[in-house]
């Protein structure tokens, strides 16, 4: 599959606009950061960005230096940034835009695999597709500062979340942020392309 380099696709300010295009399709209308999917399989997706549950404990890790719960994901709308940044600037990194929405879709193996769908008949390349008009729509964002903690999503927090649990969770995703950043405005001085993976998985 050709590609743009990332250089030429990313701009550091553009993670916010990548937010809130896959938002655009993902749950706007049903729930934003509230939103739950239907279970299927045993699993559901969850946030504004409808990460499948069994994806939260490694991609939080990989995004805070610490596993989340699926609950705690949803309560949190700072953790869900963290990890879409995480996740999605990763794939950006190696896929450009249009091919990151279609490895946020079906996973890394889905990408250039156009016709395959999903149980809905939603295609990778439909997706992806969709994915890029949205973006067309999006406003440009303000420059990227640090996720800050929204002190009205505490409450929601599990019940047996510490006061220094919550802390902690504050200077990790805004240490998060920063390093995502950083990793913006490395890949968009690089112009580089990695190879897609094989296989479809369409999980997110």
């Amino acid at each position: 599959m050709s590609r743009e380099s990332a250089g030429e696709a990313v701009a550091a300010s553009d993670i916010i606009r990548f937010r809130n295009a896959i938002a655009s399709i993902e749950s706007a209308g049903s729930g934003g950061y509230s939103a739950l999917g239907p279970r299927t399989g045993g699993d559901r997706a969850y946030g504004r960005y409808q990460v499948m549950g069994r994806n939260i404990p490694a991609w939080s890790a990989r995004a805070l230096g610490r596993s989340v719960t699926p609950e705690q994901f949803l309560a949190n709308p700072a953790i869900q940034d963290a990890v879409f940044d995480t996740v999605f600037g990763g794939y950006i990194g190696k896929y450009g835009p249009q091919g990151a929405a279609q490895a946020w879709f079906g996973g890394p193996g889905s990408v250039g695999q156009t016709g395959r769908r999903d149980v809905l008949g939603t295609s990778v390349g439909g997706y992806g597709q969709k994915f890029m008009r949205a973006m067309g729509n999006a406003p440009a964002a303000p420059p990227m500062k640090p996720a800050a903690m929204p002190a009205a999503t505490a409450p929601r927090r599990c019940a047996d979340a510490s006061v220094a649990e919550a802390a902690s969770d504050t200077a990790m995703v805004a240490a998060a942020s920063t390093v995502v950043r950083a990793f913006f405005i490395r890949i968009s001085l690089e112009r580089r392309q990695v190879p897609s993976a094989g296989g479809l998985r369409l999980s997110r």
